[in-house]
């Protein structure tokens, strides 16, 4: 009974209506994705953060590396990954749901230094079934929304257990990625974090391997085998979905996207734009001006 209290819960948060949407919550860690309506291959970018699926289905494309979510499974990703994603079944009757919880970098810090080793042979990359143990500080954290005065007190203590159950589970080796990474994964995610602070700097290969502190060869080869892109395609992945986070709020039009993002030609910037999205820069740009 507990996994479909848990649904019940979620969907009155989400309340979907149509194509996937994301809902806050009075938690603001906690959300809620919801739709009516199977969606296209969406690119996007997967946070670190524990993603929980409890209604339909969906796969995510990282690279060549594909996953598939159904009821019940859960992943942590560690590093901020772009990723293709596909809604494969929802509809009125039973919609697709969802449950995002972004971490507490302190508390999850306490709970990883304070906790059991994970195992050891933790995977970076896989979606696994959640079990009750996991399912009962959710339920809690969600009910917890019921009650707004209680949040600010509880909601970290139920957090804390959540994070201690995540951590024994066999994601529990990202979570400690997310906190302390070491050795090759610690220098790859120092060049992730540069690419995605200053997406408009070209960077060479060569470059970042020097600021890192790798051999050329080591780099490539450590950090694809981290976020299944090479070094040049995760920079251009990224490039592309601020692009388009600029175009869709419609701060500016497409050639000063194009250069914000570090492009010296426009018309490169919409070829490329169009061939991750399926669409040219101008129609999202114009489909936001309809909006505003």
């Amino acid at each position: 009974m507990l996994f479909p209290r848990l649904v019940s819960r979620v969907g009155q948060i989400g309340r979907p209506s149509g194509e996937a949407e994301r809902h806050s919550s009075a938690w603001p860690r906690l959300a809620v994705w919801a739709c009516t309506v199977p969606s296209p291959p969406t690119p996007a970018v997967f946070e670190p953060r524990f993603y929980v699926l409890l209604q339909g289905a969906k796969r995510l494309i990282f690279g060549q590396r594909e996953l598939h979510y159904t009821p019940g499974c859960y992943s942590i990703s560690p590093l901020g990954l772009p990723f293709t994603g596909q809604i494969l079944e929802a509809s009125g009757d039973k919609p697709y749901l969802g449950l995002e919880l972004a971490f507490d970098k302190d508390l999850l810090t306490q709970v990883v230094l304070e906790g059991p080793e994970p195992h050891q042979d933790a995977p970076q990359w896989a979606v696994v079934e959640a079990d009750d143990q996991l399912f009962e500080p959710l339920e809690r954290l969600v009910r917890l929304l019921d009650t707004p005065q209680d949040l600010a007190t509880l909601a970290p203590l139920v957090e804390r257990e959540l994070y201690y159950r995540l951590l024994r589970g066999p994601m529990g080796g990202n979570l400690r990625r997310i906190v302390r990474g070491s050795g090759r994964f610690a220098q790859v995610q120092t060049a992730v974090d540069l690419i995605r602070r200053e997406p408009e700097r070209t960077i060479s290969v060569e470059e970042l391997a020097g600021l890192v502190g790798m051999s050329v060869t080591s780099f490539h080869r450590h950090f694809k085998a981290a976020t299944a892109l090479s070094p040049l395609v995760y920079q251009q992945q990224i490039r592309l979905l601020e692009a388009r986070r600029l175009l869709v709020t419609g701060v500016s039009n497409v050639t000063e996207v194009a250069f914000a993002v570090g492009y010296a030609s426009s018309s490169q910037f919409s070829r490329e734009y169009k061939r991750m999205f399926g669409t040219p820069p101008l129609d999202d740009r114009a489909k936001a001006s309809r909006y505003s």
